[in-house]
């Protein structure tokens, strides 16, 4: 990224009278090369030109291999955002830019006049090429020596950010100049202005004036004021140098000269430019957001790629097909996720343990997840997996697991069913219990949490100080699959225990080596109805049929694109 010079706190002085204080020899030089590139320009971009000569038309031909033939600027890809229920608490933003594409009527007046005061006063009088900008950059490129002014309109600015090209050759510029001039025939002036101003990198990772508005100010792009304009203008050249988080003396300088020239230009008065300029920069960072992102945003974003259930083929055909929507696609994912409900959950995971967790060598140290369901809709309100999810990165929600101690109560409602009493007493040592097996075939060793073993206990015991030796010899009475039975009665599905039986077993069996499989519930996120693909840049409303979770998944577009 170019740095420019610190930029000074005074009024544009008159915008020629100082700028042609050099030798006449520069002159005759500056002449030469402005009528040298004006006709090689005119050779680019001119229709009759082009069939000139087989020179100019090798020229065309390369333009036409680059991609240079082209009649429309590609659609800008535009960020997604995972909402909770009430659809405006932001999840998470999902992108490739950073961007909130804002058509130009819902951008404040203030920001186009600062825009176009500092990077291109003339828009609307000149074509791609203002002629007048060019001479006054290559004048006082030549009296500084250096390269300090550029002389790019808007539409050339355009063009090479989308091009992507930075090489500093006169072939790199003379092609810009071709393509500016195509852009002119194609879009209409705003339309121009308006990609223009979507486009643009506002430092911090974001791009377009929507999104920045909202990062820095917490507003939206109509209603930015005055000096917050006049900052954002100032952005667009040197997004690092005058960042206002990072250099806010910078900023305000950089600002102070917009406004300097919004007032030399007469797009404001001088009274309303200085008391614009008296006031200090005050940014407005942060929203209506979640403190981390939950859980629920990377199950969300995992069902929409991977699509297990056939319910989001209309954002794409493949995996990575869905994956560029969701991150270029501006999707609005509405969430049944309840902000509060997920603040309690986060709360009561925060807590400190009642009674610290004991268990020698046991690694990692114990855990919480946490699910709420809405039991008639099986709408998510609350997921959270682990205490600080962002820093673990630990699936403790969909993630089949072992049930451990869990199952014990399927033990005993077998038990009690068959008519033995709580009263009744089983060892608590750990060793081998007979016709109790492994996957493997051999014995099953079991053995306590804590490691050692107990004398006999009664259930009424075992239960409260969940002895692994006690339920290992109860299951072997009642039979294990009694036990099945009872946990398939009460709506335990076989896949579930299959899926258990490939987790470690906590009491004491061998881990199988076969991925554990994942047993998915209904998503929180949405199901879209459209008629054409995301990247057409349809506006899609969006349905709340299957699953019954959905609410809304809304791409949107630029009008001009």
């Amino acid at each position: 990224m170019k740095t420019r010079p610190a930029p000074t706190h005074r009024a544009p002085s008159d915008p020629l009278s100082d700028r042609w204080a050099f030798k006449p020899v520069a002159f005759l030089l500056l002449v030469g090369t402005l009528v040298a590139s004006a006709g090689l320009v005119a050779i680019l971009i001119s229709p009759p030109f082009l069939a000139a000569g087989e020179g100019v038309q090798k020229i065309q031909g390369r333009l036409t291999a680059e991609g240079a033939n082209f009649t429309r600027i590609p659609r800008l890809p535009q960020r997604s955002t995972i909402y909770a229920s009430d659809g405006k608490t932001v999840l998470a933003h999902i992108y490739l830019d950073n961007r909130e594409v804002v058509p130009l009527h819902r951008i404040s007046p203030n920001a186009i006049k600062a825009v176009l005061s500092i990077e291109d006063s003339q828009f609307y009088n000149h074509g791609a090429i203002d002629l007048l900008s060019m001479i006054r950059a290559v004048g006082a490129n030549i009296r500084t020596g250096s390269f300090a002014q550029g002389g790019s309109t808007i539409t050339q600015q355009l063009v090479k950010n989308t091009i992507g090209s930075t090489d500093p050759t006169l072939e790199r510029k003379f092609k810009e100049l071709a393509l500016a001039e195509r852009v002119e025939q194609h879009y209409s002036k705003d339309q121009i202005l308006e990609l223009y101003l979507n486009d643009v990198f506002l430092s911090n990772n974001v791009y377009g004036i929507g999104t920045a508005s909202r990062f820095y100010f917490h507003e939206r792009a109509s209603q930015l004021n005055l000096p917050q304009a006049a900052l954002l203008a100032g952005l667009i050249q040197s997004p690092t140098y005058d960042d206002p988080i990072a250099h806010p003396r910078h900023a305000y300088l950089r600002r102070n000269d917009v406004l300097n020239r919004m007032i030399s230009d007469g797009a404001i008065s001088e009274k309303r430019g200085e008391a614009a300029k008296a006031r200090p920069v005050i940014l407005h960072t942060g929203g209506n957001y979640l403190p981390t992102p939950p859980f629920l945003v990377d199950y969300v974003r995992q069902e929409l790629v991977d699509d297990p259930n056939g319910w989001y083929g209309v954002l794409g055909n493949t995996p990575d097909d869905r994956e560029n929507t969701l991150k270029e696609g501006g999707l609005d994912i509405i969430t049944t996720l309840r902000p509060n409900w997920q603040r309690a959950a986060q709360k009561a995971a925060n807590q400190p343990w009642a009674v610290p967790p004991a268990n020698p060598g046991y690694s990692p140290e114990p855990d919480v997840g946490i699910v709420s369901l809405a039991t008639q809709t099986g709408a998510i309100r609350t997921m959270l997996s682990g205490r600080d999810y962002q820093k673990q990165q630990l699936n403790l929600v969909t993630t089949a697991h072992q049930p451990g101690s869990s199952f014990k109560p399927y033990v005993l409602a077998t038990a009690f069913e068959q008519g033995i009493p709580p009263t009744a007493t089983f060892s608590g040592a750990q060793g081998p219990v007979a016709g109790c097996y492994n996957q493997d075939g051999s014995i099953w060793n079991v053995t306590n949490a804590e490691g050692t073993s107990l004398g006999s206990l009664n259930l009424y015991d075992a239960t409260a100080e969940s002895v692994n030796a006690v339920f290992a010899r109860l299951t072997e009475q009642v039979g294990p699959q009694n036990v099945a039975d009872m946990a398939h009665r009460v709506g335990i599905t076989p896949r579930c225990l299959r899926y258990a039986r490939s987790e470690p077993d906590r009491w004491g069996s061998p881990r199988s080596t076969r991925r554990p499989g994942i047993r998915r519930s209904r998503t929180a996120a949405s199901t879209a109805r459209r008629s054409r693909s995301p990247r057409s840049g349809a506006t899609t409303r969006c349905s709340t049929t299957r699953p019954p979770t959905a609410t809304a998944c809304s791409p949107h577009r630029s009008p001009t694109s």
